[in-house]
């Protein structure tokens, strides 16, 4: 456990006193030139290669705040590990973290490289991380260590359906589902992009299918993102035909138009419905 909490406390110090080289290394995969001590426990989990006494990184790593996530750098793989977009995160964070407090059990479904997992562990919440991509809760199992909260959190690999039966024991369900759809000739689907139908088929269907399982006092809260096209902004143009029939009051909040969609779910009951868009 150490060994990850030195390579944290070393990366931090990489990432402050040298931000153009760790640029370079882990946003750009560029080569540059390091000293001993800033390479000894980045070489020792395998983070750079050395190509003629300079190095490259091996994977890319997400700063955020005081947080450090491993990712994949950007492959043809079907089982692609993507690191977190800044704009996405900036307006993402708040919105999942704004109302963790200490002791909530969280999941979240979608999980990628951990970061939404480990935030809400940090806050002391009891998270459960779980992504379809085997992969990917590879990378979550590192960053959680990584980022020393594995006492509040676990991941796995399942898909939205084995965890269905255990939405109930969750005060607080945060879904991060892919929002792509796939190109009608790709052969095989990427798990980091499928979306179905027009990018958001997948999340209706999720939405279904959770938002009917959770217990009286929880919540959901899901993000996707809305590429502007008709298909996609109908969603927030008619909540009340998609949204008629489920048991709870939704909320649907646009930010940057065209661009994203936050989605708030309460199971509050209601005698008529309770449905509402807001606009920002």
């Amino acid at each position: 456990m150490n060994d990850y909490k030195q390579l944290h406390d070393e990366l931090r110090s990489f990432h402050d006193l040298y931000p153009e080289e760790f640029s370079l290394l882990y946003r750009n995969n560029q080569t540059c030139t390091l000293n001993e001590r800033l390479m000894k426990y980045q070489l020792k989990f395998n983070l750079l290669e050395i190509i003629n006494r300079q190095v490259k990184s091996s994977y890319r790593i997400y700063s955020y705040q005081s947080y450090f996530f491993i990712t994949d750098y950007k492959t043809n793989s079907l089982d692609q590990v993507f690191s977190p977009y800044d704009e996405e995160v900036n307006i993402c964070a708040p919105f999942y973290t704004n109302e963790l407090f200490k002791n909530q059990r969280v999941l979240e479904i979608g999980t990628g490289c951990g970061l939404y997992t480990t935030l809400a562990a940090e806050k002391g919440c009891t998270v459960t991380g779980v992504d379809i991509n085997p992969k990917a809760v590879e990378y979550a199992k590192f960053n959680i260590l990584l980022n020393n909260v594995q006492q509040y959190a676990k991941v796995m690999a399942a898909d939205i359906e084995l965890m269905l039966p255990l939405v109930p024991e969750y005060d607080l369900v945060i879904a991060s589902l892919p929002y792509m759809p796939n190109p009608p000739t790709l052969s095989e689907k990427k798990t980091y992009s499928d979306g179905g139908e027009y990018g958001w088929k997948l999340s209706l269907q999720a939405i279904s299918q959770i938002s009917k399982r959770l217990n009286s006092r929880a919540r959901l809260k899901m993000y996707t993102m809305n590429l502007g096209n008709k298909h996609t902004s109908y969603i927030e143009l008619n909540p009340y035909f998609f949204f008629n029939d489920f048991p709870v009051s939704v909320t649907l909040t646009k930010i940057c138009a065209n661009m994203h969609t936050f989605s708030d779910w309460y199971t509050h009951k209601f005698s008529n419905n309770n449905n509402q868009t807001v606009i920002l």
